[in-house]
């Protein structure tokens, strides 16, 4: 088999996979988006609809990235011994995709990162609260002050 047709047959190859796997994210977002509560609070609605926007890009980025390797992979180099300015500018454009990639990745990573510790601090604040609520109920039981209960008193308000 000559490197060409050997070329094309990995860059078709190489592109159908591309193209499976952002099918399968498509078919993720799409499914996630059924599943999520309608009435969620208004910075949750927004952090997923940021969320979707940010994996629906990286859909199609994937999608034009298979186009670039399928039309680029059996272009020449070199035309007429000089460079062909069509092949740098189609692997100068995929190597900024790739980097399109990383980019939305680390985005998407930062934000589920606040998105959790925004969630983890509200859990923290409703278990002081129930501890708090724990404390006066106590207190009015058995009116008394302890060690315990001192040490309750010097927690910060919720």
């Amino acid at each position: 088999m000559p490197l060409a047709q050997r070329t094309a047959a990995v860059s078709l190859a190489l592109s159908i996979g591309i193209v499976a796997v952002a099918g399968l994210l498509f078919f993720w977002l799409w499914s996630q988006r059924q599943t999520r509560d309608p009435d969620l609070p208004d910075a949750d609605a927004r952090h997923f609809a940021r969320q979707d926007l940010r994996r629906a890009s990286v859909s199609v980025v994937l999608l034009v990235l298979a186009l670039i390797i399928f039309v680029g992979s059996p272009m020449e180099a070199k035309v007429a011994g000089r460079a062909n300015l069509n092949f740098i500018l189609i692997w100068l454009t995929a190597f900024l995709l790739i980097f399109m990639l990383l980019l939305l990745a680390a985005i998407d990573w930062f934000a589920t990162r606040v998105y959790a510790r925004r969630h983890f601090q509200q859990l923290a604040r409703e278990r002081l609260e129930i501890l708090l609520e724990e404390q006066r109920r106590l207190r009015s039981l058995h009116g008394e002050r302890n060690g315990t209960a001192a040490l309750l008193d010097e927690l910060p308000p919720s």
